[in-house]
């Protein structure tokens, strides 16, 4: 009898092979179920590191910004308010009961101590050192350990989901094994070749998976990035760089130091390097609207006008919403010469200035202040512009020689009165400005009253009426943190301010605004809002300082007056501690 031929797929030795198979494979499995355990383990401690470095930051962040409140609006204000009451006491001895009280207020908070604050020098306390270094370096430090965090465990979730994903996989293989046994022949051997390519794809994938470096940022790193913010809030730019400079020695590819040293660079006006560091963010993976909205701003300061152009698009493209890219790019366009392309720009944000208010206002709710910001800050960059193309005095601007070649200038102050206008009407609900034809403003300048003996007004003194040279002194006093802009105290009558013109058909219930600028910011404490209550025609007086007791910081000044949101006049005029020319 000859011998019976046995199967190569079938029978006892193919069993064998199989359970072979199936016992290595639920071994493999064995292990990559550790790894997703263990990758879930990682990802669940990294989230808690994550919540504890979160709830911490804003700990220190909430109980900083109480102090600091606290120490400006009450420690401060009250020192003030006694220091004030000591200058205008009408006697010596009450003048020394004030002095106690400001002395002892002075030791209420540490903002108040000589490390942040001299009283001799009329300078309100530095404040951007004190958070510095009371509370905002520690934040920004927790705010970027809890980042870090997040970003572990969110690494080690996504092994974690590779390792059940595999797991999934070998499962499938088990079965292709099991399955192989129930049949005949050939058919046995496709299963148990697709099951072993199955677990093979999943051995080199795990592999992968498991020797997947998670970067993790040095905690010095971290810290100098932290310290470097602090620095540069409290205006030390230059040591701000030097941390900058240490944590991206630690941690090459951190794109957050890039970024913060590039805006540095552009307090210190160095834009090519401001440059070079935004790409730099962006080639290690940082890619937002801020980012490009300030790399084209610098691509527009070194007058590389193609490549800014291209950034604020993107910018664009990401936040179509943010009125401030489109008045930038406009501005870029009439850099380069292109009037079409600066208009169609300009329009466009305006209609999405007016969309956002109207949008908010239909909510019951008032646009973010920083709209009328970002309006505020078109004009200054059109003046920048104008006064860079017309006199070669280039600030916050590109260079003279990369402007285009016979650029407009006409252009440029339609758009900025335009713009101006524009923000009036949206910001006090007028539909549209427009200049009426019937109403007339003449002779508008600023004034200084000229008094009798016994302190009544009998003129209004006007010395020019464009390029006034006034009478002021430089105290500060702190009035409006926002625009930098300061009223002093005074016991000069002299040393008050009014706008004066001549009107015709001005009628009752037309809305009249007049803000007052100093070195281009609005002194926004100073701006006057009224419906017109005064007869038709006639001469009107209004206050531009807010009494006596008070004047202007030395510096140049412009007022702008506008009638039913649209911009009638601009008048400028100039404050120094000398007497008037």
């Amino acid at each position: 009898m000859k011998n019976a031929r046995i199967p190569l797929f079938s029978g006892e030795p193919f069993e064998r092979l199989v359970a072979l198979l199936i016992a290595l494979v639920a071994i493999f499995a064995s292990i990559v179920a550790y790894l997703e355990a263990d990758a879930g383990k990682r990802s669940d401690m990294a989230l808690r590191d994550a919540q504890r470095f979160a709830l911490e930051a804003v700990g220190v962040r909430t109980r900083g910004e109480i102090n600091v409140g606290y120490a400006l609006n009450d420690a401060y204000k009250l020192w003030l308010e006694m220091d004030t009451m000591a200058f205008l006491a009408a006697d010596d001895a009450t003048a020394a009961t004030y002095e106690g009280a400001r002395d002892y207020v002075s030791g209420l908070s540490p903002l108040l101590s000589a490390e942040y604050f001299d009283p001799a020098s009329n300078q309100v306390p530095d404040v951007n050192a004190y958070e510095s270094e009371t509370y905002l370096v520690e934040s920004v430090l927790l705010t970027e350990q809890f980042e870090q965090a997040f970003q572990t465990s969110d690494a080690w979730d996504e092994k974690a989901q590779g390792y059940v994903t595999q797991l999934t996989l070998l499962t499938v293989t088990l079965f292709l094994y099991g399955l192989s046994t129930t049949v005949s022949e050939r058919i046995g051997y496709w299963f148990v070749a697709i099951g072993t390519g199955l677990s093979a794809v999943t051995l080199v994938w795990s592999g992968l998976v498991m020797v997947e470096p998670i970067e993790v940022l040095p905690q010095e790193a971290m810290a100098s990035y932290a310290r470097g913010v602090g620095l540069r809030h409290a205006g030390e730019h230059q040591p701000a760089v030097i941390a900058f400079d240490q944590a991206l020695k630690l941690a090459p590819e951190y794109a957050d130091a890039y970024y913060a040293r590039a805006k540095t660079y552009e307090n210190l006006h160095n834009y090519a390097a401001a440059i070079a560091d935004y790409e730099a963010a962006q080639a290690v993976g940082r890619y937002d609207t801020n980012l490009l909205w300030n790399l084209g701003w610098a691509h527009y300061i070194e007058g590389n006008f193609d490549s800014a152009i291209s950034v604020t698009e993107q910018a664009i493209a990401i936040e179509p919403m943010q009125v401030a890219l489109h008045y930038n790019l406009g501005l870029m366009h009439l850099a380069q010469g292109s009037k079409s392309d600066a208009i169609a720009a300009y329009d466009l944000g305006a209609a999405v200035l007016i969309d956002q208010v109207m949008q908010a206002r239909s909510q019951g709710v008032e646009p973010p202040a920083s709209l009328w910001w970002y309006m505020s800050q078109a004009t200054l960059d059109l003046d920048n512009l104008a006064r860079c193309a017309a006199e070669r005095f280039c600030t916050n601007a590109p260079p003279a020689t990369l402007i285009a070649e016979g650029l407009d200038t006409e252009i440029l102050l339609d758009l900025n009165s335009d713009i101006k206008s524009l923000n009036v009407a949206v910001e006090y609900g007028v539909l549209e400005p427009m200049r009426t034809a019937t109403t007339k403003l003449t002779n508008i300048a600023v004034s200084q009253p000229v008094y009798e003996s016994d302190g009544t007004t009998v003129a209004m003194y006007q010395p020019l009426l464009t390029n006034t040279t006034l009478r002021g002194a430089g105290t500060i006093e702190g009035e409006n943190e926002l625009a930098g802009v300061r009223l002093q105290r005074s016991l000069d009558n002299n040393d008050e301010l009014f706008i004066t013109f001549d009107y015709e058909n001005l009628k009752v219930g037309q809305l009249v605004v007049s803000k007052i600028y100093r070195e281009n910011q609005e002194v926004t404490a100073l701006r006057l809002v009224e419906d017109w209550q005064l007869n038709d025609s006639g001469q009107a007086v209004l206050p531009l300082t807010v009494g006596s007791g008070y004047s202007l910081e030395p510096g140049n000044y412009r007022v702008d007056l506008y009638v039913d949101a649209y911009l009638f006049e601009s008048v400028d005029f100039v404050i120094t501690n000398n007497n008037l020319n």
